[in-house]
């Protein structure tokens, strides 16, 4: 048996919006199509039947992760911000209890997400080690290919995979079981499965991989440098598995959903509507302004509820540090002014702003909060994470009083790259001003 493990989160902060680890599921996915025997154990899912705990989730699927108060790593216990530090996830009972129900694993296959997580992913490197101290584990995800040099001095306890993670893991699945699986023919010929997860109470979409724009604080060019789109047919075959299942949410994982809209989203729309399907859609990581019109709300609003989120990230213009802006205050005008003609629920509408970005000042983001405001919609401040290896990268390390290339320090909760004119106590207000 393959064991797929999703590590606990340490972090101030850290909330489930509808956030699932694809790329782990579809090596779970890849390998069981393959004829292995394999278990995917997630650590912050709410929904196992063996938790002693449960979260509070919201119907739609989003919600709080189970957490706990520890310790501040000792590199954060004198950054003087008024928070607690946490581990988000199931206890380690609930953890053991949960690995249980599985076969001793042959290899276990273990997965990362923000740089600044690592703390949980070693302690959940620890307590696997501990349940099964002569498995090898291999560890992989975001975290792994944006710090690879980090991780490997952290974690030389196990091994961590190279960039060419299908190829690498068809040798280590063939050296751990005497077997090896046929490599993917593609991005887009796995068909996830998340049968792993009970109870699961929204299906994640994926209609494309990657992101034509190049913005300079992102990492997704990093970590997908081609934009790829998938089939149609194979769209449809995945909601619709879902559907029948009785789900009724459905989420967008795209970076830029509707830069193929033509080709794959109104078609899908179109067919979901002849098929007499309704369902609630969710946007999680923002749509393109510009690239939204009135045939796309109407064919939208036709295949069933929506929760809109949009990426704006400025409406100020910075010379000190300016940014590939994709959306101006012409775009959120005739937004606005679409959503107000067609009576779209506004409460349903988020709008992302970025703050605490290099040499940013306070009045650039709470001008944007209030012209937001002004056309009714609401906004919704995220403080910027310096990502290594992206074009602002060096900017931040320039303007931090931290040592960025610590992960640590890239925390978005501490605000890395604050200064006198947008300082860790600015940007809580800013996030209360939007609020209100």
């Amino acid at each position: 048996m393959i064991l797929c493990v999703n590590p606990w989160i340490d972090d101030f902060t850290a909330y489930d919006l509808w956030a699932k680890p694809l790329g782990l599921i579809e090596i779970a996915s890849w390998l069981k199509q393959n004829g292995f025997d394999v278990a995917v154990a997630d650590l912050l899912y709410q929904h196992y039947p063996e938790l002693s705990q449960k979260a509070s989730v919201k119907m739609t699927g989003r919600g709080n992760y189970l957490r706990r108060e520890i310790p501040r790593p000792e590199l954060l216990k004198h950054v003087s911000i008024p928070r607690k530090f946490y581990r988000y996830g199931m206890s380690k009972e609930d953890a053991s209890a949960l690995l249980s129900r599985y076969p001793r694993p042959r290899l276990i296959l273990l997965t990362s997400m923000m740089t600044y997580w690592y703390s949980g992913l070693r302690a959940t490197v620890d307590f696997l080690k501990k349940t099964y101290p002569e498995v090898p584990v291999i560890g992989g995800g975001i975290y792994t290919r944006l710090c690879r040099n980090h991780a490997l001095r952290v974690f030389d306890d196990i091994e961590i995979a190279p960039q060419e993670t299908y190829s690498f893991l068809r040798e280590r699945v063939r050296e751990s079981t005497g077997h090896a699986p046929l490599i993917p023919s593609g991005p887009f010929s796995i068909s996830p499965d998340y049968t792993y997860y009970p109870s699961l109470p929204y299906i994640p979409l994926r209609f494309t991989r990657g992101c034509p724009y190049r913005c300079r604080y992102c990492a997704g060019p990093l970590l997908e440098p081609r934009y790829i789109e998938s089939r149609l047919e194979k769209i449809k075959l995945e909601f619709e598995y879902g559907y029948k299942k009785g789900i009724k949410d459905f989420v967008f994982y795209d970076d830029a959903l509707l830069f193929s809209k033509e080709r794959l989203l109104h078609p899908f729309l179109k067919w979901i509507e002849q098929q007499g399907m309704k369902a609630r859609f969710h946007t999680p990581n923002g749509l393109h302004v510009a690239l939204f019109d009135e045939k796309t709300l109407a064919l939208m609003r036709a295949a069933g509820e929506w929760e809109f989120r949009f990426g704006v990230e400025t409406l100020i213009k910075n010379q000190r540090q300016p940014l590939d802006v994709k959306t101006d205050w012409h775009d959120l005008q005739q937004l606005a002014a679409l959503l107000l003609k067609e009576e779209f629920n506004l409460e349903h509408v988020r709008i992302y702003l970025l703050a605490g970005l290099p040499g940013q000042p306070r009045m650039e983001v709470e001008e944007s909060i209030k012209m937001v405001k002004g056309l009714g919609l609401r906004p919704i401040p995220n403080e910027y994470s310096p990502i290594p290896g992206t074009p602002l990268f060096n900017n931040a390390v320039k303007s931090s009083v931290y040592d960025l290339q610590e992960p640590l320090f890239q925390n978005k909760s501490i605000v890395p790259c604050s200064w006198e004119e947008q300082t860790w106590r600015d940007v809580q207000e800013l996030k209360e001003l939007a609020r209100s």
